[in-house]
């Protein structure tokens, strides 16, 4: 079956309260097959506030709501989406979120990759 290959770096192990965490997303599809409705899913607990994320390098910055839906890919593709957010825990406490990626693969006959109407 094939995968996505997703990784997640924060831009700083350690934060003070009121600095502000950068998360990078990389989406990778090593694949021979196109990804299609693909969501990813980010929950973050209470202790970051004002969180938003840019999908085109920090040009523009959106209000994060937990969930994005991401272009379609084709093979060998990739995509970064980068979080951030505003430490509102105390000296000592742990952020903790996870990130997934829901995806459906097809083959380009079944993609409309590439289909023109005549």
């Amino acid at each position: 079956m094939p995968t996505l290959l997703v990784t997640k770096a924060v831009s700083s192990p350690i934060a003070t309260t009121g600095g502000r965490l950068y998360y990078e997303i990389a989406i990778e599809n090593p694949t021979e097959y196109y990804a299609t409705k693909m969501l990813l899913t980010d929950a973050f607990d209470e202790k970051l506030a004002e969180l938003q994320y840019t999908t085109d390098g920090g040009k523009t910055w959106l209000d994060w709501a937990g969930v994005l839906a991401v272009d379609d890919m084709a093979p060998g593709e990739a995509r970064a989406v980068v979080i951030t957010g505003v430490v509102t825990a105390p000296a000592g406490d742990a952020v903790s979120n996870k990130a997934s990626v829901s995806v459906v693969f097809c083959s380009i006959r079944d993609s409309g990759f590439g289909v023109r109407d005549s």
